[in-house]
């Protein structure tokens, strides 16, 4: 007697179960869970020609001693924000729930050092920018978050400066412009000292200002613009050659030097 479609198909669901019983067993389990989600995710490009990222000395300067100072709790929705008004404005974030006998400074700490660890920019990235991300864990979200979105794309690959200077009989007068250096300090940790430290002096009439027009990038293609002045005959050996914008963390000595006009 020849079998209908219906029973042969029976016949080999008996046969496949006896030759391979698991098959029952995932049968019946139904489709697998989806794969858990990776516990850290990296943030891109704002733009087709700007985004928001940091230096990583900002960031790794400001997390471990916020981290020391958050009490242990059961919730958390924590801020701070660091550099505002400047190129390297970011913020520092934790949110979720957890125990409170669960959190220790070490947890804090070491989930923000795996977003600058582990979210790079990409491999064309010579000066390390950090474009922040998320971290989580223990039902917690760790996140560093670049806030000043009109950065330059694609990532700037090396410091970048303009200068000029002007003579007068009592003093040499300089501006300087830049990119890429100096983006949260306001000239204070490197370039003031670079230049007390070539010139013999401090400089005078400081001013530092970031050229953040209306939220935007400033229209000089510059992030900063920094005036001062010096005693006379300074350029030469101090400005021209790079010797302090090298010292001051931007284009050194060599080829990538743009030297400094004027007759300072």
């Amino acid at each position: 007697m020849i079998k209908q479609p219906r029973q042969q198909w029976e016949d080999y669901d008996v046969d496949m179960m006896r030759l391979q019983p698991d098959a029952l067993i995932l049968l019946l389990a139904g489709p697998p869970p989806d794969p858990p989600e990776p516990p850290l995710t990296c943030f891109s490009k704002t733009t087709l020609t700007t985004a928001a990222y940091i230096t990583p000395d900002t960031a790794n300067a400001a997390y471990p001693g916020w981290c020391k100072g958050i009490s242990a709790g059961d919730t958390y929705d924590l801020k701070n924000e660091y550099n505002k008004g400047t190129p390297d404005n970011f913020n520092l974030q934790i949110s979720g729930s957890m125990p409170s006998d669960k959190w220790t400074t070490d947890l804090c700490t070491k989930s923000f050092k795996a977003i600058l660890d582990g979210c790079n920019g990409g491999d064309d990235n010579p000066m390390n920018w950090k474009l922040g991300g998320t971290y989580k864990t223990d039902g917690l979200t760790f996140t560093i978050q670049p806030l000043f979105t009109s950065r330059p794309w694609p990532l700037i690959k090396s410091p970048s400066m303009s200068c000029a200077s002007r003579k007068t009989f009592f003093y040499d007068g300089y501006e300087i412009s830049g990119t890429g250096w100096a983006s949260s300090d306001y000239g204070k940790s490197k370039l003031f000292p670079a230049i007390a430290k070539c010139v013999g002096s401090k400089p005078t009439e400081w001013k530092f200002e970031y050229l953040l027009s209306d939220g935007g990038f400033s229209q000089s293609g510059y992030e900063w613009k920094a005036t001062f002045q010096t005693p006379i005959w300074t350029n030469a050996r101090c400005f021209d050659n790079c010797k302090v914008p090298g010292w001051g963390g931007g284009p050194g000595t060599g080829k990538d030097c743009p030297g400094c006009s004027g007759d300072g």
